[in-house]
């Protein structure tokens, strides 16, 4: 029979460690989708807008060095101005009505395809009218739609930077959260994977609007320890803040870093409902959960108190109406088999 019971519990283990992943898997698919998704949009625009440059290249207006100098001063001047985004709706809508006026009088063809982007990128009328002085009536068109199709195709590849750089931050997030490839004992700064935990519950924090506040003792020193379980530790407790703020009108999650004496600290608190008292005592029990069924297995506080004795440390919480706080304590020189 305790062979048996021991088991069931060992399933239950697996079972919540695999319910765990599932949930990172699906916050990080998601959070993949969107800057992949954002790469594909702005290479298909860019593959659209390549052929108007070539076209340029192949028969470009025939300027003189003197206009060159002075459409190169001209864009020089409106890079300086502000952009779109810093504009309030009603000032952009204004000065894209007006270049497009502006475009219209002087015949230049589907202005609505470039105003747009002159306003984004700081062009106005005064500019165009100084650009005009400068070319000739039939030189115009050309030169704004080559203006336009360079600026946008500068916005589409910074599109293209930002998605990669996301896509490579979640990899490296990924990899220091399992210590991918690396022994199973590290010497790590705690703070490394508190952030690594985040970017994988991002997900979570941002469909809850959850605002996550850092005060963090940057002088800590690194510790010896089993990086990929102290992880688990830190996605154990940060969800169960996450789901404590279901509903809340202003979630917050606050972590705290420091030392005290021969220990490190690191505490987790959320201004959720609290932890009732009269089921305090029994949160780290196994098979312990007031989730609903099929929700939790109640091993998590579990296995979380295992791992932070593992590493010889020790961890409890105070809990009240609007504030629950967890402490994990890691001794600063852990004895690790």
């Amino acid at each position: 029979m305790a062979q048996r019971m021991q088991d069931v519990q060992s399933l239950y283990k697996q079972n919540e460690k695999l319910v765990a992943l599932g949930t990172l898997a699906a916050g990080l698919a998601h959070e993949m989708n969107n800057p992949i998704a954002a790469i594909v949009r702005c290479s298909q625009d860019l593959s659209r807008i390549l052929p108007q440059l070539a076209a340029y290249g192949v028969n470009p207006p025939q300027l003189t060095p003197s206009q060159q100098q002075a459409i190169a001063a001209l864009y020089a001047e409106a890079a300086k101005q502000a952009p779109q985004s810093l504009l309030d709706p009603l000032a952009q809508s204004d000065r894209e009505d007006a270049l497009a006026h502006w475009l219209e009088n002087h015949k230049i063809s589907d202005p609505w395809q470039i105003v747009p982007i002159l306003v984004s990128a700081g062009f106005d009328v005064p500019w165009l009218d100084r650009l005009a002085i400068q070319i000739s009536p039939e030189q115009l068109p050309k030169v704004l739609h080559y203006f336009a199709a360079a600026l946008n195709s500068k916005d589409l590849l910074k599109g293209i930077q930002t998605g990669t750089t996301r896509i490579s931050e979640l990899v490296t997030a990924i990899k220091d959260y399992s210590f991918m490839d690396q022994a199973p004992i590290q010497t790590l700064d705690i703070h490394q994977g508190l952030e690594s935990t985040l970017t994988i519950l991002s997900h979570r924090l941002k469909q809850g609007e959850i605002t996550v506040q850092r005060d963090y003792d940057h002088n800590l020193s690194p510790i010896q320890a089993y990086g990929s379980e102290l992880n688990q530790v830190w996605t154990y407790l940060i969800d169960n803040a996450i789901d404590a703020l279901a509903d809340h009108p202003t979630p917050m999650i606050k972590l705290r870093t420091c030392q005290e004496e021969t220990h490190l600290l690191v505490e987790i608190a959320d201004n959720g409902p609290g932890i009732p008292p009269v089921i305090q005592p029994r949160i780290f029990e196994a098979f312990f959960t007031t989730k609903a069924v099929g929700q939790g297995t109640g091993l998590g506080l579990d296995m979380t108190y295992r791992i932070v004795k593992k590493h010889g440390g020790d961890i409890y919480f105070t809990s009240s109406p609007g504030e629950t706080r967890f402490y994990a304590r890691l001794p600063m020189d852990i004895k690790l088999g």
